[in-house]
């Protein structure tokens, strides 16, 4: 299964996009900045609280 795998990731096939577009990162970093927590921005945008966190500090998939 992992050569399986290996193999899908070399033809860019087993790549999954990022979960939140700049538009919704932008959003998010004006909500928490009026207040909002985060917790309940990574709620609205359907995302867990680190995957909200990961896309503010710019890592992973939401590398600049």
């Amino acid at each position: 299964m992992r050569e399986g795998i290996a193999l899908a990731k070399a033809r860019g096939v087993y790549d999954r996009g990022p979960k939140l577009s700049a538009d919704q990162i932008d959003t998010a970093r004006r909500r928490i900045a009026n207040g909002v927590t985060k917790s309940r921005v990574a709620r609205d945008l359907g995302v867990s609280r680190q995957t909200l966190y990961t896309a503010l500090s710019g890592q992973g998939r939401y590398q600049h």
